[in-house]
């Protein structure tokens, strides 16, 4: 779930981004003043199409785990990979 919140902000603060704010100001007031650099940072790597793609990944995991729980832990693990995998081949893209 958290994961899940976290990619829906970065999506609503991507889309600011795309239409010309600076990751910086994207970030906004909501986000503690410490993790404000860290998000802009992951804003000026993650495209929209790759979080709108972790999204997907991370919702269907919330679906699984709740529909069925005996793979809820397998499920989330699973999908975290999958992201933590989208966002190493997105480095190497920019690279």
């Amino acid at each position: 779930g958290a994961a899940l919140r976290h990619f829906d902000m970065l999506h609503r603060a991507r889309a600011q981004v795309d239409r010309g704010t600076s990751p910086e100001q994207a970030v906004g007031p909501q986000i503690f003043f410490r993790r404000k650099p860290l998000v802009a940072a992951q804003l000026s790597r993650w495209s929209t199409p790759r979080i709108e793609r972790a999204l997907a990944i991370l919702n269907r995991a919330v679906v699984d785990s709740r529909l069925k729980p005996g793979i809820a832990s397998e499920a989330v693990g699973q999908a975290m990979l999958m992201v933590a995998a989208l966002a190493g081949s997105g480095r190497r893209r920019a690279a």
